[in-house]
């Protein structure tokens, strides 16, 4: 909604809102739509990624799997996982490819649990990136310049973090900014990622889950005095080009 709104604010009231447009917000908040912006658009690392808008969708998505894995072509296994928030399933990390009779169980299953895979309420399908660490990383960006940044290992109560400086994330954020500002988007607001080091080839490499293009509880972080002070000065300046850590 605060995407939405800012045109108006802005226009209306002469309101700075700290928060992308709406278009931007939507193709972020989509863990697909975000997954093909990275790598078509901002021709970053990202995990591979399609839709799947149909029962029928997922069985050819699993043949065409079986038959890249049997050419040596399919570098990983494939999570299917809804496109929406799914407090049942969410944990599930149901792999592709697999057995059709194990498949069909469990789209019967996400159906008669009222989550089934259409047209309207589609899933995604996504390397699974295996065997890694899992980190977040909130920033502030003002007119694609890099306003502030934190990153955590990621927290399953949401509340517990403490700031960790990981070279491959801070990489990452970096390329990210660079591919903006040379994009035709311009990005302003407060966004977290969700993030999987991975090591290839004794480095570690970071790659993007899934972006919250909102203010998160990673925020929390900021949690003294002078680091309170300090975040609300950069929220409410003008937009300047700063780079800070927690």
């Amino acid at each position: 909604y605060d995407a939405q709104l800012k045109p108006r604010l802005e226009s209306d009231l002469g309101v700075n809102v700290l928060h992308m447009d709406h278009n931007l917000c939507k193709i972020l908040d989509d863990k697909h739509s975000f997954g093909c912006f990275l790598r078509d658009e901002l021709k970053l690392r990202s995990p591979r990624t399609h839709k799947v808008h149909s029962n029928e969708e997922a069985r050819k998505y699993n043949t065409q799997f079986k038959d890249e894995m049997a050419r040596g072509e399919l570098k990983r296994t494939m999570i299917l996982k809804n496109l929406n928030y799914d407090p049942i399933h969410r944990l599930d990390l149901f792999q592709l490819p697999t057995s059709e009779a194990k498949l069909d169980a469990y789209l019967s299953r996400v159906q008669d649990d009222g989550n089934a895979i259409t047209e309207s309420e589609p899933w995604q399908v996504q390397e699974f990136l295996a065997r890694g660490v899992e980190y977040s990383a909130m920033i502030v960006v003002r007119s694609n310049q890099l306003v502030t940044m934190t990153c955590s290992a990621s927290s399953a109560s949401q509340l517990n973090y403490v700031h960790v400086e990981v070279p491959s994330i801070r990489v990452w954020i970096e390329d990210f900014m660079t591919g903006l500002r040379a994009s035709k988007y311009t990005l302003t607001g407060q966004l977290c990622f969700d993030f999987m080091i991975l090591t290839e080839n004794d480095e570690k490499v970071a790659y993007p889950i899934e972006c919250n293009p909102r203010v998160h509880t990673q925020c929390s972080i900021y949690n003294s005095d002078d680091a309170r002070s300090t975040l609300g000065s950069l929220l409410l300046e003008s937009p300047q080009v700063h780079t800070q850590n927690k």
